[in-house]
């Protein structure tokens, strides 16, 4: 094959990848990656940057229980290499009350950071951030329940509109269509329409706080990357 032979972009991208699989075999530093991919022409910040998305990527989905309402406790977890002590505790705080629109604050303070917002006379959020440190790595955890928010607008919406459709609903079905037969299965119809406009409502309330859990947990993930000790750094009597 010609040194000068030019390849598609299609190919491009099939060549680099098998080249990519083959290269999988053994493990490499972000320094190597760099110098591999300027040898390939590829720009090292654009390795950098793809390597900081991979290890940001969570260990798990994130966890939810549908229910019949919808998500009522959202969950998003990370997991990062290496060891944070008592010195990132307080970069970790602020970065937690950067990231966040919850009135909240410190809970657990030592061997384990716990950050928390609680909801008071039916307001606020139940939110929770937990740093804690193993010997080898750092796991973060950051949950929310929502069970709040779904029963205010759940009840508010229902509450609302349950009545007004009982209201026309049977005064319909008898003196304007003359089948009160037909009550019981308009007014189960309205029930459901009034229930899955509830559950969409609640579904774009909740979007956006999905979107603020995910960048707290990543923004957190990176303060702990940055004050990590690896494990060839612990001292031998380290847990």
């Amino acid at each position: 094959m010609a040194d000068d032979e030019r390849f598609t972009e299609e190919e491009v991208g099939l060549i680099l990848s098998r080249a990519a699989a083959a290269q999988a075999g053994r493990s490499m530093t972000l320094a190597e990656l760099e110098s591999a991919a300027t040898e390939a022409g590829i720009d090292g910040a654009l390795v950098r940057r793809a390597a900081t998305e991979v290890r940001l990527q969570p260990d798990t989905p994130p966890a939810r229980n549908p229910g019949i309402f919808g998500p009522t406790l959202l969950v998003y977890e990370r997991r990062i290499e290496g060891r944070v002590d008592a010195r990132a505790w307080e970069d970790l705080v602020s970065e937690i009350k950067r990231r966040t629109k919850a009135e909240g604050g410190v809970e657990q303070l030592g061997k384990e950071l716990v950050w928390a917002a609680r909801r008071r006379n039916g307001t606020g959020r139940e939110l929770q951030v937990v740093v804690t440190p193993r010997r080898t790595h750092t796991l973060i955890r950051v949950e929310e329940r929502t069970g709040g928010l779904a029963g205010g607008i759940y009840g508010g919406i229902m509450g609302g509109l349950l009545p007004v459709g009982l209201a026309w609903v049977i005064p319909v079905c008898i003196a304007a269509l003359g089948v009160p037969v037909l009550i019981p299965f308009v007014i189960a119809l309205w029930v459901y329409a009034t229930y899955l406009f509830s559950r969409t409502i609640y579904r774009g309330a909740l979007a956006p706080r999905q979107m603020e859990l995910e960048s707290l947990a990543n923004g957190v993930a990176e303060t702990c990357r940055e004050f990590a000790t690896l494990p060839a750094d612990l001292p031998c009597g380290g847990t």
